[in-house]
């Protein structure tokens, strides 16, 4: 049969189709933006980076950013750009700390949240500030929690709940000493459910005592059925969870995936028609509106001179009611608080608070495993700042945490900050034509700032001054650089150095760290600790974020009361898994309790 034999009108249609799908195909390539290295075999498929990327993250079981380190070092440039969503433009990839810093803290009018945040989160917190843009609303709704950060709630709600989660966590690991006589645990999944012990209650008010509830199980078990290889793990028995407790764990994984996949909207569209996902949901909205129901009883009918005190406040949602009560009072309108925005901003509230705190708690207890030195003198420090606990043979309490501090102490948690890499990569899109290193960033491109090169890795290549911005040049000298020699080792001291006195001090701008952001829209729990993190003083000790104290907290009671002894190669890998952060595959502890 010839194309003689087809009609006018078939040949037409069919010549059109063949257009289209020339058209279709050509707007699916990649379109590289000039100037910025790519791999060049990957410009020429409709898919571009994807299949390369997604084989790399299978085959190395979830570590799907080390992949952008890589090619990083593969086109020896400290910016890159990657072809990993088919119609959209490349993303960005910029490994250089100073461009980072520059960018996040004094560049905000041409750089804003990325997208990739609605895409990770608009699923399961669609009125959560994380994922939009800052818009004057945006700024209006994070004031909903801004007091939660302030020192009368941190001082009086927060920090005796994450005291007592963190004793929790010490009666439990005791137990676990005892009956593993030695054996290594895996000891992530107790991170954070302590971590989320502690903020559930800060949140809510609820106390779901996970932790407590796995101590009191483990009492009735006299023994436990031990390898012969020391150094082959140990299982527990667990206690089983509150329903609304495994509800926030069933909807924060399934975030995780997001990160590493290509079409992440419509993935989790599919997972949010499953049944496990919309008990879940229909679970912590029940827990959030019984919370909120029973702050609102307690606050209602009150005066404003009632209201404008902080001291009945339970919680994060108690907080909330209580200034939204008393703003509409003065304000002379009704109250706002039973919204989608303040139920997602108590959710988020929730999530922050955990999340990243166990990532680097795990992350945490691995270097300090391997960097026994490192350990005994955190060990003796403690025993000697803290040095009534130590003479008592008891825990230290909050205030002398709060008033008693030590170069050494910061030190040590900012060097687990930096080399655990909790937040691997930071993303933020261009919300106007813009500028890299003197290279043309079109607007609406995303740029991901990696927190490696210059920060636990060497440098990769270089740029000339003149092609940084003129705010990054002026700030050149405000932030030191890590020695190339020792950057990829753990060592505290670089945050340390001897004034002209001989004191020894911290040093908070010792080299770079780009953990939790910065800027207008850094972390909102952490924002201010990682540019100012000296020490915390006792009139300050609430006014450091709450994560910082969470981090604080555990590190200092676990040192104090156990020796955190090595772990085999094997189960000591520091391989990772790129979820909602950037978290160990695998954390095991062998614990032995402190002598005093």
């Amino acid at each position: 049969m010839s194309l003689l034999s087809f009609s006018p009108s078939v040949l037409a249609l069919a010549a059109f189709c063949l257009t289209l799908i020339y058209v279709i195909y050509r707007a699916a390539l990649p379109r590289p933006i000039p100037g910025i290295p790519y791999n060049k075999d990957a410009a020429k498929h409709v898919m571009g980076d994807v299949p390369e990327f997604l084989k790399y993250s299978k085959d190395n079981q979830g570590e799907a950013l080390n992949w952008w380190h890589r090619q990083i070092e593969k086109h020896h440039s400290p910016i890159i750009q990657l072809f990993l969503r088919p119609f959209a433009s490349p993303l960005v990839i910029v490994a250089d700390f100073r461009e980072a810093q520059d960018v996040l803290l004094r560049r905000h009018k041409e750089f804003d949240r990325s997208d990739a945040f609605e895409d990770i989160f608009s699923g399961t917190l669609p009125y959560h500030h994380i994922g939009q843009k800052t818009t004057d609303k945006i700024k209006a709704q994070k004031r909903l929690l801004s007091d939660t950060m302030m020192p009368p709630f941190l001082n009086e709600v927060a920090t005796p709940r994450i005291l007592e989660a963190t004793m929790d966590l010490v009666r439990l690991w005791n137990l676990k000493a005892d009956l593993a006589e030695s054996h290594p645990f895996e000891a992530h999944e107790d991170i954070a459910h302590t971590t989320l012990d502690a903020i559930w209650v800060v949140a809510l008010g609820s106390s779901a005592k996970t932790i407590d509830s796995q101590a009191n199980m483990l009492e009735t078990v006299s023994k436990l059925h031990l390898p012969q290889n020391k150094d082959e793990s140990v299982e527990f028995p667990q206690a089983p969870h509150p329903p609304a407790f495994d509800a926030i764990l069933t909807l924060t994984n399934s975030m995780e995936p997001l990160i590493s996949h290509p079409f992440p909207k419509t993935y989790h569209w599919f997972l949010r028609q499953g049944k496990s996902y919309k008990n879940a949901k229909r679970y912590k909205d029940q827990e959030i509106e019984t919370m909120m129901k029973e702050a609102l009883d307690k606050f209602s009918g009150q005066r404003v001179d009632a209201l404008e005190t902080q001291g009945k406040d339970r919680s994060a949602i108690d907080h909330m009611i209580r200034r939204e009560l008393l703003l509409s009072k003065k304000e002379d309108r009704e109250p706002q608080f039973n919204t989608r925005e303040a139920k997602d901003e108590i959710f988020g509230f929730l999530i922050a608070g955990y999340e990243t705190t166990s990532t680097t708690v795990s992350w945490g207890v691995k270097l300090i495993s391997d960097n026994q030195q490192s350990q005994s003198r955190l060990r003796e420090v403690l025993r000697s700042t803290y040095a009534d606990a130590s003479a008592e043979r008891r825990q230290p309490t909050a205030k002398e945490i709060a008033t008693l501090h030590h170069p050494f102490i910061d030190a040590m948690l900012e060097e687990i900050l930096r080399c655990g890499q909790t937040a691997a990569v930071l993303s933020r899109i261009a919300t106007a034509d813009t500028e890299i290193f003197g290279i043309h960033i079109p607007k609406g491109v995303d740029v991901n700032f990696l927190s490696y090169a210059g920060y636990v890795a060497p440098p990769v290549g270089t740029v000339e001054e003149h092609k940084r911005s003129a705010s990054s040049q002026a700030s050149k000298d405000k932030t030191g650089v890590w020695d190339n020699n020792d950057i990829s080792v753990f060592k505290p001291e670089r945050w340390l150095r001897t004034d002209e006195k001989g004191e020894v001090e911290f040093v908070k701008n010792a080299g770079p760290t780009l953990q939790f952001g910065a800027g207008v829209r850094g972390c909102f729990g952490m924002m201010e600790i990682f540019y100012f993190p000296n020490r915390i003083e006792s009139d300050d000790f609430a006014g450091r974020k709450l994560a910082y104290i969470e981090l604080r907290m555990l590190v200092v009671f676990i040192v104090w009361n156990f020796e955190l002894l090595q772990v085999s190669e094997e189960l000591g890998t520091y391989r990772a898994v790129d979820r909602i952060t950037h978290q160990p595959q695998k954390c095991y502890l062998r614990l032995k309790k402190a002598g005093w």
